[in-house]
């Protein structure tokens, strides 16, 4: 059986179920924030296993000592407890906690299309760059400092301009923080740059880009998409995520194959089966490497390229299944 670790309003996991379904692959899902209310969850003292089965139908259960495959995708780390007193809910999500976290342990590291341990890791972007660069990808001059001068001296060194970047992923699992984005320093920022001495702070060169791809990665393939911008230079050129459709154009790209190796072998490395890199290519044609991301998105590249990516991935799920069951 696979297991689907995700969560009830992902459109993109319910595709890729729709499509096991038409290929008669047994599936379980798991939606963590409705932990509480639709699932009960025990623990077989005989044997070991933990056992999850839908509330209202038991016959719909899963042993995760016998799950073949799993796939974990924008699921939330953390069970949530409602109608509950503050104190109770903690102790009560904390129960949850302890035991779902138990059953994802019991599921090796080899079955997952990226296990949970492995997609933490891979969102170190310190950590990841380190690597990306031992895979002889291009990288801009960046730095991690909480030394104002040292921030000032970098800025010197990078004339065209320098961007700010949150180094930790959890501010997009948390409902009571505002959405960060990478942003290109300007007059007030630098006014105010003593601040960097609250925290580490990650500085990168500002690339002044022709164009920006995004990279998807499941298994051994490989689709790609660039976007362009065609409006004038804003925070749009700093992070997608700010994205006007109206100064921008999507369209296919066919990526350089010495750079696709390197991109292979760098999520090799971190075990990842799946993986989502941006990259940036400047106005003299240079390719820089800017990030990788075990959990990002990939409807973009699909509605540019046309490629089901829906069904890739339920493809690579059936074939590890069929795979494993042999």
């Amino acid at each position: 059986m696979i297991l689907v670790l995700s969560n009830e309003r992902d459109i993109r996991t319910g595709s890729v179920v729709n499509y096991l379904n038409q290929m008669h692959v047994p599936w379980f899902r798991v939606n963590r924030e409705r932990l509480t209310e639709e699932y009960r969850i025990s623990a077989l003292e005989k044997n070991g296993d933990i056992q999850i089965e839908t509330v209202g139908d038991p016959q719909k259960k899963c042993l995760f000592g016998r799950i073949t495959k799993a796939w974990a995708w924008k699921y939330n780390r953390r069970t949530t407890v409602e109608g509950h007193a503050a104190p109770e809910r903690h102790l009560l999500a904390g129960e949850y906690d302890a035991v779902i976290d138990a059953a994802i342990s019991m599921i090796p590291a080899k079955t997952w299309v990226n296990s949970p341990d492995r997609s933490r890791e891979a969102e170190r972007k310190i950590f990841v760059n380190q690597l990306a660069r031992e895979h002889e990808l291009e990288l801009p001059n960046s730095m991690v400092t909480q030394s104002a001068l040292e921030a000032e001296m970098f800025l010197t060194k990078n004339p065209n301009g320098v961007v700010c970047k949150p180094l930790n992923p959890s501010f997009m699992l948390r409902k009571d923080m505002p959405m960060i984005f990478a942003t290109r320093l300007n007059d007030d920022h630098i006014s105010q740059i003593q601040k960097v001495t609250a925290a580490p702070t990650y500085f990168q060169e500002f690339i002044e880009k022709r164009f920006e791809i995004r990279v998807i990665l499941i298994g051994d393939q490989t689709v790609s998409a660039a976007t362009e911008f065609t409006g004038s230079p804003s925070e749009v050129e700093t992070d997608w995520r700010v994205l006007d459709e109206s100064n921008s154009r999507v369209f296919p790209v066919q990526l350089d194959r010495d750079i696709e190796k390197k991109l292979a072998k760098l999520a090799a490395s971190l075990q990842l089966e799946y993986a989502a890199v941006d990259l940036v290519v400047d106005r003299s044609g240079k390719t820089f490497f800017l990030e990788l991301n075990p959990g990002g998105s990939w409807d973009s590249v699909q509605a540019a390229t046309g490629v089901d990516i829906d069904q890739k991935i339920a493809k690579h799920l059936r074939n590890s299944y069929v795979q494993a069951i042999k």
